[in-house]
């Protein structure tokens, strides 16, 4: 049974899994997910049907600053002033306006404007008025100011891209010797298991209410895996990345690959895995979702057949960070 305090707001693809924590004088979002604008409608559906609204959102606060965790963070302080907390080395990125924002230098995602007034460090202290602390925790390794809340009395962990059943957090490598995000990612799930927690929250995948043990040792087993051949990792970022790309775009289906191969996210796969031919690793990253039953065609375009919103504009813009408007902190 989960806190009378939690409640998980589960989102649809290509939205990030969202948790709500009630206080009594207003209450704290973690990660409202991503920015477009049937992204925030789900997510004012969902709020309702948790019997709350935007309004009653004190602060928004991020595990990390990927498109599909923080996109509607623009929304919510364009329409409602909702402040935002974040850790500080992402902040400081995203005050600056800087590309590197949201991962989006090296990996394409629009995502609106957003100012962080509240930026933290690991062992600080977050929690919404009335309501549970959350010690901030530090789960760096796919981004580097990627981090964890927990709330000790509970046993309870919110852990943005971690921790999942059934899958993993990619990473997205420079190159088959850059192993070091590996490797930070392997101390950060030791760190996070070390907590002990009794209830995980991933950003993607079910709750993990029980048997927290087995999705630690299963990750670790596919983080070792991929040091072992880093090419692993980068073929599940590449599908996870062209996976959401599709989603979000559905492309008309002859120009596809041309339009893949100019994504950022894709040089890095292709450098280390085909030879820097950024058309055949489109090609086949293509091929694979097609062979596994993902890759979808409908009325001459190609998405995905998994269950996910309609793709549509930002409800918040523009979503280059160098095309922000300057931060009012």
């Amino acid at each position: 049974m989960l806190p009378a305090w939690l409640e998980p707001l589960p989102r649809t693809d290509p939205s990030a899994h969202g948790v709500l924590v009630r206080g009594a004088a207003g209450h704290l979002l973690v990660d409202p997910g991503w920015g477009s604008r049937p992204a925030v409608a789900e997510l004012r559906r969902r709020l309702a049907a948790a019997g709350t609204a935007p309004a009653d959102v004190a602060l928004v606060a991020a595990t990390h600053f990927h498109a599909d965790h923080v996109g509607a963070i623009a929304w919510l302080q364009a329409a409602h002033g909702v402040p935002a907390a974040a850790h500080a080395e992402e902040a400081a990125l995203v005050n600056a306006r800087d590309p590197r924002a949201a991962d989006h230098d090296r990996m394409g995602h629009p995502v609106g404007p957003y100012t962080v007034g509240r930026p933290f460090l690991p062992g600080d202290v977050l929690g919404p008025p009335g309501g549970p602390d959350l010690v901030v925790v530090d789960a760096a390794g796919q981004t580097p100011g990627h981090v964890a809340f927990h709330a000790p009395d509970d046993g309870v962990l919110l852990t943005g891209d971690l921790l999942q059943d059934g899958d993993v957090a990619w990473v997205l490598l420079d190159g088959p010797e850059d192993l070091e995000p590996l490797r930070t990612l392997v101390r950060t799930v030791e760190r996070l298991a070390a907590l002990e927690p009794r209830i995980v929250l991933p950003g993607h995948g079910p709750p993990v209410v029980r048997d927290v043990p087995r999705v630690v040792e299963a990750t670790l087993r596919r983080y070792a895996g991929w040091l072992e051949d880093p090419g692993r990792a980068l073929r599940h970022a590449g599908k996870r990345a062209v996976a959401f790309w599709l989603m979000t775009t559905w492309p008309r289906a002859g120009e596809a690959e041309e339009r893949m191969a100019a994504e950022p996210w894709l040089r890095a796969v292709a450098g280390a895995v085909h030879g820097g031919d950024e058309r055949a690793a489109a090609a086949a990253l293509l091929g694979e979702l097609d062979r596994l039953g993902i890759l979808a065609r409908r009325g001459g375009r190609l998405g995905t057949s998994s269950a996910h919103l309609p793709p549509g504009p930002l409800a918040t813009g523009p979503g280059d960070p160098a095309a922000w408007p300057p931060a009012r902190v």
